[in-house]
């Protein structure tokens, strides 16, 4: 079992999938959601997108002059790794291409050297984690377990502070599959991950629930992959976010959209529900963080933004309260 978390407990929002700002950058409108979210019981911090050498899409400046204190963090670099990816096929972590895998380490390095900017906007906060992953898409030989360890030996080297480095696992690449992201399978990961642990290097792991259902185009996946993560003893992280077999407002079918929660009546083919997160999470046990990330159709309200946040918080709330 993961080591239990030592940041204040509580429920992370991967804020930007929902945020007005992937539509239209008005900094009002955009204070107005990120107090919303502040406001919403059992809310400790939020999950930022690394991308482009930012943490947010608009006005990174902005974003670090209103984080709250106190907030607890964790980056992903998952939209800045896709967007690598889609304009090289070679880039990433566990890329077989030397070219390739430098790149990737060298887009972390940026991360690396911008975590300050982090710390300084919330010196009562914490920067728990930083989500990595394990592109680019092995068909073809083109990713490896061996390529994913080396790239992680370098950058487990390198002073994190108390900011842990975690694998993401995405969805693996499926032969005969239309895949979203399609990287390196789980058990690659975590046999990687697992034996850099008993080297004594501060990783873990995360399960994104809904990139796993996407994987196995099945609801019990998300709970299947965080009792594997679990039961291998380097589970840090959950995040609680949907999938859908049929098109939906944020996306089509099998989407990595985020749909949110099927309590919601246009989504309702959303796999994601109450039961499942329960399930999800007492597979998982003990974790360093735990969130929700939800996407928000284009044409929703400031409100309606807030409001599908706030019901899938109230989803996982209703079955696994964390005190606020």
């Amino acid at each position: 079992m993961a080591e239990a978390a030592d940041a204040r407990e509580g429920w992370l929002v991967g804020a930007y999938a929902a945020a007005p700002s992937r539509v239209a950058w008005d900094p009002q409108v955009e204070q107005a959601f990120f107090d919303g979210i502040w406001a919403l019981p059992g809310v400790v911090g939020l999950e930022l997108p690394w991308k482009a050498g930012a943490f947010h899409s608009r006005d990174e400046r902005w974003l670090l002059e209103h984080l709250r204190d106190d907030a607890q963090i964790v980056v992903t670099t998952a939209p800045d790794t896709s967007d690598r990816h889609r304009a090289s096929a070679s880039f990433g972590l566990a890329a077989t291409d030397r070219a390739g895998r430098q790149s990737a380490i060298d887009a972390t390095r940026a991360l690396h050297e911008a975590l300050p900017r982090l710390r300084e906007a919330t010196p009562d906060g914490r920067v728990i984690a930083v989500e990595l992953h394990a592109a680019p898409r092995p068909e073809h030989g083109a990713a490896s377990a061996d390529a994913l360890r080396a790239s992680l030996e370098e950058l487990a080297s390198w002073d994190w502070g108390d900011t842990r480095l975690v694998v993401e696992h995405c969805d693996a690449w499926v032969a005969g599959q239309a895949p979203a992201k399609g990287y390196l399978p789980i058990e690659d990961e975590l046999l990687v991950v697992d034996d850099l642990r008993r080297q004594g290097a501060q990783i873990g792991m995360a399960i994104n629930w809904g990139r796993s259902v996407i994987e196995r185009r099945d609801a019990d996946a998300g709970r299947a992959h965080a009792a594997l993560a679990a039961d291998a003893g380097v589970l840090d992280g959950v995040v609680l976010s949907g999938a859908s077999p049929e098109v939906t407002p944020v996306g089509g079918a099998w989407a990595d959209a985020h749909a949110p929660f099927a309590d919601v009546g246009q989504f309702s083919s959303s796999l994601l529900t109450a039961a499942r997160a329960a399930a999800t999470l007492e597979a998982a046990g003990s974790l360093r963080f735990r969130g929700v990330k939800v996407g928000a159709p284009a044409t929703f309200t400031l409100e309606e933004r807030l409001e599908i946040i706030a019901r899938a918080l109230g989803a996982v709330q209703a079955v696994t309260p964390i005190a606020p």
